[in-house]
């Protein structure tokens, strides 16, 4: 790891120690909510792979988030926040 990378993240654990700052904000992690098996959110997200109403694929950080059911849709889109609505059968993380 390179010394900028190195300090950069260093800095980032001084932030999360100082104050309450959720870790979403100051990391890449993504952060995800699930309501029921009806809604479910993702934050901090980088694009939409695939999109079909019984199966999407997020790219994120973290890797692939995979959300299988039936009648899938996406409700809300932000620049970096993405909303699902339908029933929820399934969520995957793919690690690259």
């Amino acid at each position: 790891m390179g010394k900028k990378k190195k300090a950069a993240n260093e800095l980032k654990k001084k932030f999360l120690e100082i104050g309450d700052i959720p870790k979403e904000l100051v990391t890449s992690n993504s952060r995800m909510v699930l309501l029921g098996n009806s809604e479910f959110t993702i934050e901090n997200f980088s694009g939409i792979i695939e999109y079909e109403t019984t199966n999407i694929k997020i790219k994120c950080a973290n890797g692939v988030v995979i959300v299988t059911g039936k009648d899938l849709s996406i409700n809300e889109l932000g620049n970096e926040d993405l909303f699902v609505k339908g029933k929820i059968l399934s969520i995957e993380l793919e690690e690259e």
